[in-house]
């Protein structure tokens, strides 16, 4: 049997190739690696994205697994998982090639062995772009900072009616009970730098007025 493991954007939006292999979904899983806000996504404008980072640098989060069909084989799993996390869901013509020697920006798809009973979870992994969320001689109020003000920054017409955005993007997180070492300070400073909003919605409203997006 093989599962996906998801964390992120995955969870919601798995993608119509991986909806149509699930057979089950396992909730209240504990990643095996810590993970945190740590890269910035060109997709999203710049919003910080979660991924897995040193296990000494950050904390394990809740997760899903997505179990998949029997008889479902490995290689076509890592094949519809690489195509969702490159945006490309359902072009048959991408299919995931394994690399030893990863690039910062390549999308690496790990098997995880006799993980909560299945035989192989897969998970993603891609490089950390984003060195100051890892660094220990910054202290997390900084860090969450500079999370807050990507995050508002990658606001656009473009990304906020696609929710594509760096505020969705947390909301949603934490909607899943996705809580990382950073994620309460950085939802605080997003509040405090959208004039004290009351919650993440309103301040990605409140930043969307701010750009003149008509709403």
């Amino acid at each position: 049997m093989i599962g996906i493991l998801a964390y992120g954007s995955l969870i919601a939006d798995p993608g119509w190739e991986i909806k149509e292999l699930t057979h089950s979904t396992i909730a209240d899983v504990e990643t095996p690696f810590s993970v945190e806000y740590a890269r910035t996504s060109h997709t999203r404008s710049g919003a910080p994205t979660l991924v897995p980072i040193p296990d000494e640098k950050g904390i394990t989060v809740k997760s899903f697994i997505f179990v998949l069909k029997p008889n479902t084989r490995i290689k076509s799993a890592k094949n519809i998982l690489f195509r969702r996390e490159i945006h490309q869901v359902g072009n048959r013509s991408k299919i995931y090639i394994h690399s030893n020697n990863p690039r910062v920006n390549k999308t690496i798809v790990d098997e995880i062995p006799k993980f909560k009973g299945i035989d192989v979870v897969l998970s993603t992994r891609i490089g950390v772009n984003l060195p100051a969320i890892v660094d220990e001689h910054i202290t997390d109020q900084k860090k969450a900072e500079q999370l807050a003000r990507l995050a508002i920054n990658s606001i656009n017409e473009s990304t906020f009616f696609t929710c594509q955005d760096g505020i969705h993007y947390l909301n949603t997180a934490m909607h899943y009970g996705v809580m990382t070492k950073l994620t309460d300070l950085y939802k605080q400073a997003i509040i405090r730098l959208t004039d004290n909003s009351p919650n993440l919605e309103e301040a990605r409203l409140w930043v969307a007025r701010q750009h003149g997006l008509n709403m």
